[in-house]
């Protein structure tokens, strides 16, 4: 009984050194964005069409005005997430939706669009995730150290949304 408590020590002091040693901050250079009232462009046009596959109505214009504003609040407050009407860390988890061959819709166009703009996606950004898209994912996920799965699972779309925000991590990221 001795041997084995001391055993559980050793052990416990041995993870909590290791736990005081490690860096305070995430060793993952990936972050998800922070989208806000204000911004424009890509990840703005996510928010909307992820917002879309969640039944909300907000128009999809690449524009964060008043509209998403109070969409993005009404979908944190029916997640139970703090409501702040910003999307960030907090919100895209709950947000994105898990993607992959045959599905269609608005979130398959926001893949198609930010992989378009990343210079991997060479088709028609028609909201089917055919064998392109899934080429193209998959090449996504090569570049950016991934499982190449073909799908959009929440670490894709994490490093996704990320690389839009800075294309050239594509290039220098993993």
């Amino acid at each position: 009984m001795r041997m084995r408590m001391a055993s559980v020590f050793a052990l416990t002091v041995v993870v909590i050194g290791t736990l005081s040693i490690a860096p305070a901050a995430s060793a993952d250079p990936v972050q998800w964005p922070v989208v806000h009232r204000g911004d424009s462009g890509l990840n703005v046009r996510a928010v909307q069409a992820l917002l879309r596959e969640h039944g909300s109505r907000v128009e999809i214009t690449g524009h964060f005005r008043f509209g998403t504003l109070q969409a993005v609040k009404h979908f944190q407050d029916t997640h139970g997430l703090r409501v702040t009407g910003v999307v960030d860390k907090a919100t895209w988890p709950d947000l994105v939706v898990a993607l992959r061959r045959g599905d269609q819709g608005a979130a398959v166009m926001v893949v198609q669009r930010q992989l378009k703009f990343l210079g991997l996606y060479h088709a028609v950004v028609g909201g089917h995730f055919g064998p392109r898209t899934e080429a193209a994912v998959m090449d996504f996920q090569e570049h950016a150290g991934l499982a190449r799965t073909g799908s959009m699972n929440t670490f894709t779309w994490r490093n996704l949304l990320h690389s839009v925000g800075f294309p050239s991590c594509l290039a220098m990221c993993n």
